[in-house]
């Protein structure tokens, strides 16, 4: 009768109304249903289990990933004596957690060893009876840091569960370089190339990045799609002050290195143009076709009278074509050396820009002090 009534009163509370609306294609799954029972109790207090029991159950809802029911939900919807059975996985037990459509529950038991605690918690299969996973906790001294223990041990219990229900996260930060955490755990740096692959539920993002005031946001995975999450760096009062000192001395040294450079390769195109070609012109190429018995038809103005000249003194012309020939070399080098020296501030400048940055990027951020005195509070924008 006590069965029977069980049954019941469990398959409403689970199933819910006889007739419900087909769910959308792209919905949320339903999050599966986990039952968390009550320790048993090997020399410990009733209140030590119900404290290690309390740490186990509010674990797992943090995860936000399974519908959890525990004894003492179980006990609100009927008066249900024989707590003891329900340990372990026998005929009983399966008839409550196929009413509630769980699988799997979580079983305990909470030891006190001398002056110590102990407890372990258990993950069965409540069809076939295996145990899926389990952790015992280190014996410790008070029941308090059991339970605390018990946090962790039962997220790592539920691991086996967590793996098969995986979601897409992908972290958007305003900084490159950052370091991106999620519960506690270094998953990469922005820019991410490509989603994060989480188990479903809630989670801690955290992202940080040196000079920058770290972030720190929870988050909720579902299994469909992909969760997006934006995130925006604010940068300390005092890296604001040394990311401006340092990016407008790189930013001045580009633009110096830039003049330079135009000034230095436009210097040397002016020498070879009206100098060097000037004067070869003008001082060898006359003296040079005179030497070689050249015509001089072609020739007018200075390089008319030049050639003239050499005509009437060979020997004299011989001896200024060689120190014209090596005036046009050397006009030709300080032609070379100055676009050289300015492909050179060239580079220089390439890199000035390429590694500096924006002087006036964080401009507009200012820190003001908040109402409370504590911390800063930020006004402005990028």
């Amino acid at each position: 009768m006590i069965t029977t009534l069980l049954l019941l009163t469990m398959s409403q509370v689970a199933a819910g109304p006889a007739v419900t609306p087909a769910a959308p294609a792209a919905a949320e799954p339903a999050k599966p249903r986990l039952v968390v029972l009550d320790p048993e109790l090997r020399g410990a207090a009733v209140i030590d289990g119900a404290a290690v029991a309390s740490a186990v159950a509010a674990s797992v809802r943090e995860l936000d990933a399974f519908e959890v029911t525990t004894t003492n939900d179980i006990r609100t919807m009927i008066s249900f004596e024989r707590q003891r059975q329900l340990l372990a996985v026998n005929a009983e037990t399966t008839n409550i957690t196929d009413a509630l459509g769980a699988r799997h529950v979580l079983a305990m038991w909470v030891a006190k060893l001398g002056t110590d605690f102990q407890a372990e918690v258990r993950l069965v299969d409540s069809k076939s009876g295996a145990v899926v996973s389990q952790k015992q906790s280190a014996r410790l001294p008070t029941i308090a840091q059991v339970a605390t223990s018990m946090t962790g041990l039962t997220q790592e219990v539920l691991a086996p569960l967590l793996r098969e229900q995986q979601g897409k996260v992908l972290v958007r930060v305003s900084e490159e370089a950052a370091e991106i955490r999620i519960d506690d755990v270094i998953v990469g740096s922005s820019p991410l190339k490509d989603a994060l692959t989480v188990s479903r539920g809630r989670h801690r993002l955290e992202v940080r990045k040196d000079g920058f005031i770290a972030q720190l946001k929870p988050i909720n995975v579902a299994i469909t799609g992909t969760n997006v999450e934006e995130v925006r760096l604010v940068p300390s009062p005092d890296f604001v002050g040394s990311y401006q000192a340092r990016n407008s001395r790189m930013r001045l040294a580009a633009w110096i290195t830039t003049g330079a450079a135009a000034a230095l390769i436009v210097s040397g195109l002016v020498v070879d143009r009206f100098v060097t070609d000037a004067y070869y012109r003008d001082q060898f190429a006359p003296r040079a076709l005179i030497i070689a018995g050249g015509n001089t038809d072609g020739l007018s103005g200075k390089a008319l009278t030049v050639a003239n000249d050499c005509r009437l003194d060979p020997t004299t012309c011989y001896t200024q074509a060689t120190a014209a020939r090596a005036q046009v070399q050397t006009f030709q080098a300080v032609s070379l050396s100055l676009i050289g020296a300015g492909v050179v501030s060239g580079i220089f400048a390439t890199y000035f820009w390429l590694s500096g940055e924006d002087p006036n990027r964080y401009a507009k951020l200012a820190f003001v002090p908040t109402n409370s005195g504590f911390g800063f509070a930020l006004s402005g924008g990028f």
